[in-house]
């Protein structure tokens, strides 16, 4: 009992303060007819369905057809009808068309698809069928589109289907290659690893080694140098410069240093490159 009759006790001072709370904002409001105090407290906005202009607060100008917007600082047209020039003009579905869930326009009905304004029957090929969307058609599985029509895919000996609304509708298994429609055995050459990226010979070579036609030789790394991330290239150390099939030492001249690739230098600031010097920018010496 104790509890309701605190709880009563607060609603009837809450309710004292909110009356006396409110001449005050009313108070504060200079603003014209219709407005109020924003929400921030430092100056007015127009009332709910009005909208400033010239500094004073006037009812929106709805045309038919239109209601006011949950803010009601502006207008929309109703369900069924779309905005054109200041008007709300209604919607008319061609036919076997219907007014969309925005009811701001219109869409065609599940097998139709829309064609200059109106709504087209989707032609399902025989082995096809309409997509989840209604307007477009997919070959069924072992079928591929051929030119409008769904053929039967023939898959070769050591291949799969796989799901693509175009191309062959297979691919070769891992370890063989397309060659003229059919799945041919990748040979993989010594020093050598499958590779099923298919952007490859289906092989790569091993780290250390290059590719030189259909074989995998040795790398000759130079003194000076390492083998690159990739592995079939090698590169020159730091404060090195390739030079035909070796890395020589670099000569860095005066006011100049390694640039960032460790394998040449530049001049220093305020510095310009002259030959094979660094040289005081438009100057010769």
């Amino acid at each position: 009992m104790r509890v309701v009759q605190q709880f009563f006790r607060l609603l009837l001072v809450s309710s004292i303060i909110a009356g006396s709370v409110a001449p005050s904002f009313a108070a504060s409001n200079d603003g014209p007819p219709n407005s109020h105090s924003d929400r921030y407290g430092g100056g007015w906005e127009c009332d709910w369905a009005y909208e400033e202009e010239n500094g004073k607060c006037v009812p929106l100008d709805l045309p038919a057809n239109a209601h006011v917007t949950t803010w009601g600082t502006d207008w929309e047209c109703g369900w069924g009808y779309s905005e054109d020039d200041g008007k709300c003009q209604k919607v008319t579905p061609p036919a076997n068309g219907y007014i969309n869930a925005w009811g701001a326009g219109w869409a065609c009905e599940r097998g139709y698809r829309t064609e200059d304004g109106a709504c087209v029957k989707v032609d399902v090929p025989e082995n096809g069928y309409l997509t989840a969307r209604g307007d477009d058609w997919k070959c069924k599985v072992s079928f591929s589109e051929r030119d409008d029509r769904c053929e039967r895919v023939v898959v070769p000996d050591n291949a799969y289907l796989v799901s693509k609304p175009f191309g062959s509708g297979w691919e070769c298994i891992p370890g063989y290659r397309e060659v003229d429609g059919s799945c041919e055995k990748i040979m993989v050459p010594e020093n050598a690893y499958p590779d099923y990226s298919g952007y490859r010979p289906g092989w790569h070579c091993l780290r250390g080694f290059h590719r030189v036609e259909a074989r995998c030789v040795p790398l000759n790394v130079p003194d000076h140098a390492y083998v690159s991330a990739d592995g079939d290239e090698w590169q020159c150390e730091r404060e090195f410069r390739r030079d035909g099939g070796q890395c020589v030492k670099l000569t860095v001249p005066e006011n100049a240093h390694i640039d960032y690739s460790g394998n040449d230098w530049e001049c220093n600031g305020g510095y310009e490159q002259h030959q094979s010097r660094c040289v005081v920018e438009n100057g010769t010496t």
